[in-house]
């Protein structure tokens, strides 16, 4: 067609120039001068169509080069810089919280009305193949000893092995094991008062079967709810998790249940100076029970903890208890002491998202102007904190520590984006013993309130 329209516009051309020329080209014939012409037009048309490949090439070459740049992302998951063949990636993240405890009543003077940062933690997670780190301070802390909380290093390829040395949450508390901003009240339960924190050592973990993952490692050794960054003995931790989702498989109404066991094992050998003894709090963070400052721990020390939760739709149940046994020593006096704890918790979203027992409800953002109000969850929980009675009177002082705490709780979460959360939370805990004026310390009754950011 090309080829058709080039040698019709010659010969048009040809003819024009023949009839304008007149004799003083009768020289150069008709057919030469077609010939001339036609050379110079596949001339212009092979220009032309270099030019058109010019120009196809440019955008390819454009987007070859673009796909070879970093890839810069920002959202609601933190800053991400992600390499062009995906195998190097940095996340900055982090998150705040910002409370307020209001006591009801407090005629014992054992804790005072406060605003305060709960928590300031940015973090910093690094992936260089099957390799990654993560770094997490805490800002909110005030000794300097204490701010580092996560520091640690994996390999990771997946599957039923993946490796991780460093400092973290020893694999133990069901809730403990949750992000502080996923938590269903403003503290943690119960039971979190029996299970270690952070923890420095090594551990293997993963995943042999679809919805079974496996967890066991080799730790210092913390006391209850307490954590370190060395050890301060000779002695050493395990500690192991076995977790399953039996039905994650299936789309009936049990595909969220999960269900499982951890527990430690070990020794410590504590002093008059480290004494390896944790204390226990309520849940406004008051002191509620702590040992004699004579007491500290001396031989075996284990914990167990059967764990487990549900989730359907916009319900949630989430159900655990932790014993903890540990040998105690107060001078020539050595005894074996077992505590005790348990926790119900039930939550359910006004506003009909899925509950699950990480991550919020996406939700976008809160702005009633545009009828867009969030999501709002209200949530309820019972337990209690027994301490064995052989701690009293020699390891712990019954007019200073509680033997008892029984504890309900009622709560409403309003979800106002997917990096903002309201929460306010009634807490009422009873408890047996620890007072000096009288048999039982007063009942604690405590609003708490949290806002939390997190990016």
């Amino acid at each position: 067609m090309v080829n058709r329209f080039i040698r019709g516009t010659s010969v048009g051309i040809a003819l024009a120039a023949s009839l304008a020329a007149g004799p003083g080209f009768a020289q150069e014939s008709v057919a030469e001068r077609l010939a001339r012409l036609e050379q110079e037009m596949q001339a212009l048309k092979q220009q032309l169509e270099a030019e058109k490949a010019v120009a196809t090439e440019q955008p390819a070459a454009t987007e070859a080069a673009t796909s070879k740049s970093p890839r810069v992302e920002m959202g609601k998951g933190g800053l991400r810089v992600t390499s062009a063949d995906s195998e190097y990636s940095l996340r900055l993240r982090g998150y705040v919280q910002t409370d307020s405890r209001t006591f009801i009543s407090d005629d014992e003077g054992l804790a005072v009305d406060n605003f305060l940062v709960r928590r300031a933690r940015p973090s910093l997670e690094g992936q260089a193949g099957h390799f990654s780190f993560r770094l997490m301070v805490d800002f909110a802390q005030t000794a300097a000893d204490q701010q580092l909380f996560d520091a640690y290093a994996e390999y990771r390829p997946g599957g039923w092995l993946n490796l991780r040395a460093g400092k973290f949450k020893a694999p133990v508390g069901l809730e403990r094991l949750k992000s502080r901003t996923d938590l269903t009240f403003v503290e943690a339960s119960l039971p979190t008062n029996l299970a270690p924190n952070r923890d420095v050592g090594v551990m293997a973990y993963g995943e042999p079967l679809p919805g079974l993952t496996w967890e066991l490692g080799l730790f210092n050794g913390v006391e209850d709810n307490g954590r370190q960054g060395s050890d301060v003995d000779d002695e050493k931790e395990w500690a192991a998790r076995l977790f399953a989702h039996p039905f994650a498989q299936s789309d009936g109404a049990l595909r969220g249940l999960g269900i499982g066991v951890a527990g430690t094992w070990g020794e410590k050998e504590g002093s008059l100076v480290n004494r390896q003894l944790g204390d226990y709090r309520s849940p406004s963070q008051a002191r509620a029970f702590r040992y004699r400052a004579s007491s500290f721990a001396a031989g075996d020390h284990w914990r167990l903890a059967p764990q487990g939760y549900f989730y359907a739709g916009p319900f949630g149940l989430l159900a655990e208890y932790t014993v903890s046994t540990q040998d105690v020593r107060n001078g020539a006096d050595l005894a074996e002491i077992e505590n005790r704890a348990w926790e119900a918790q039930f939550r359910y979203i006004l506003t009909g998202q899925n509950a699950s027992h990480r991550g919020w409800p996406s939700v976008g953002h809160f702005d009633p102007r545009s009828g867009q109000w969030g999501a709002w969850e209200v949530a309820f929980k019972y337990g209690e904190l027994t301490v064995d009675d052989a701690a009293f009177p020699l390891f712990a002082d019954p007019a200073a520590a509680v033997s008892r705490m029984e504890n309900y709780g009622v709560a409403l979460h309003g979800y106002l984006s997917d990096s903002v959360k309201l929460v306010v939370d009634y807490e009422h805990t009873r408890f047996d013993g620890g007072a000096a004026s009288g048999p039982d310390r007063e009942t604690e009754q405590v609003v708490l309130a949290r806002l939390d950011y997190k990016f």
